[in-house]
């Protein structure tokens, strides 16, 4: 069973763009392995964080109704980003880290395709840590 149902998906595909541009350039089938890459995500969580991711998404589509009279995705483009800028800064830190964490899946699931990362020229560096650690005397 999916985490996250059509509806909450659709919802997700309309924000993200906003969220990581390069989405834009995603193709059908991108699109389908990147919301396998986020379902896997989010089934390795305990169903009570599901529950919460699901919540988020719901308060994040839903409360511009009270200020706009419309839900998140059906504002103008303009008033949308506005909004989700506000997201990722919300006083609130629960809000906010609840928001960049959607965000991060997003990135996850788009990122965490080879053929996306390679095309959009992210090559991530996996020895990056050996940068960080202090040099031995012996070198």
């Amino acid at each position: 069973m999916a985490v996250l149902n059509n509806a909450r998906w659709a919802f997700l595909l309309s924000i993200g763009p906003v969220l990581v541009p390069q989405m834009i350039k995603l193709d059908t089938e991108q699109i389908t392995e990147t919301r396998r890459i986020v379902e896997n995500a989010l089934a390795k969580q305990p169903v009570k964080r599901q529950r919460q991711v699901r919540l988020l998404l719901a308060v994040m589509r839903w409360l511009p109704l009270i200020f706009f009279l419309r839900p998140l995705e059906l504002l103008p483009k303009k008033r949308c980003e506005q909004v989700l800028h506000y997201y990722e800064n919300a006083p609130l830190q629960l809000f906010r880290t609840g928001f960049w964490g959607i965000k991060t899946l997003l990135f996850m699931g788009v990122f965490g395709q080879a053929a996306v990362a390679d095309s959009l020229g992210y090559r991530p560096q996996f020895d990056g840590n050996k940068k960080l650690l202090p040099i031995s005397p012996d070198e």
